[in-house]
This record gives C-alpha cells, structure tokens and sequence, in this order.
C-alpha cells in the first residue's frame, strides 16, 4: 500500500524527533509526533502537525499543485482571514507551513496539545468578521504569529490556580 502524503509527512517528522531533537532543551518529552483535525481544503489537507519542540499549521497541497520553493511564501486563505505560510521541502512531502507555537515546553502534555490544536482550528475555520477582519473575538488572539499566551491561558492553569 503507498503512503498518503500525511503518512509521509509524519514519517519525516517521527525521524527528526528521534534523530536530531531528542534531547534538546526545547524538547518537550511530554508530546509526541501527532497530526491534527487534517481536512480536505482546497484539493490538499489542512490541519495542525503537534511536535516535542513546535506546533505548525500545516497544508499538504492538492497532488499536481504547485507548490513553491522552499523558505517561499504563499498566502492561505481561511474562513478566519489570510496567513501566510511558508514553503518546506526535503525527505519529506512538499508542504505549506505556519507557526503556530515555535516552542511548546510549556504544554504539560499531549491532550492539551491536542485541545489546543482543535480549537485553533476552529478558531481559524469562523469566519471573518465584518469588513473582512478577524472573527468576533479574536482581533487580539490571532495574530501571526499566533497569540500564544491568549490561546494557552484556556488551557493551562493560572499560578495559584489547582
């Protein structure tokens, strides 16, 4: 059976974990490799790509797209506005990035990865509020990059708070 592109992709991350994070101070051993709400858009799949050391808004393109060189931009559009990703090629498949998180160490673990990777996603899937802003509610929450602050506080707890 031949891999998908998302099969491949977390092949390609599961190695540079094991291979050249490992170890690292900005490795969190609490996450693991975990791709996220991947969905059909615009003839590719778009979804979050969890990682011990970052949290990415990744788009895998349709097959036959064009995709530009690596370190390129492209601007996406989404129900919640446009955000430009960035190009990345290598042993793994041609893909659009976008930093959500460029460290994770503060997430104590991989369900509130998760959680936070689903509700950036809903997040990015209302749509834009009047005059093509930002959904109602988030002008201060999505910004790019993402506001990790704003998004961690509904998840991790307030020191002091049990």
């Amino acid at each position: 059976m031949t891999a998908t592109p998302l099969d491949s992709l977390l092949t390609h991350y599961r190695r540079i974990a094991a291979a050249r994070m490992r170890g690292l101070p900005l490795y969190n051993d609490r996450l693991r490799v975990e791709a996220v709400g991947f969905a059909p858009w615009q003839g590719g799949r778009l979804g979050v790509l969890i990682t011990p050391w970052t949290m990415n808004l990744i788009l895998l393109p349709a097959e036959g797209a064009r995709v530009p060189a690596a370190g390129e931009t492209q601007d996406v559009v989404l129900p919640g506005g446009a955000y430009r990703f960035q190009a990345n090629a290598g042993a793994g498949p041609p893909h659009l990035s976008l930093a959500l998180f460029t460290t994770v160490t503060a997430f104590p673990d991989q369900a509130t990865a998760r959680a936070v990777a689903l509700e950036t996603l809903a997040r990015l899937f209302t749509p834009a509020g009047p005059e093509g802003g930002p959904p109602p509610g988030l002008e201060h929450a999505l910004q790019r990059p993402l506001s990790r602050r704003a998004l961690l506080a509904r998840f991790l707890p307030v020191s002091g708070d049990a």
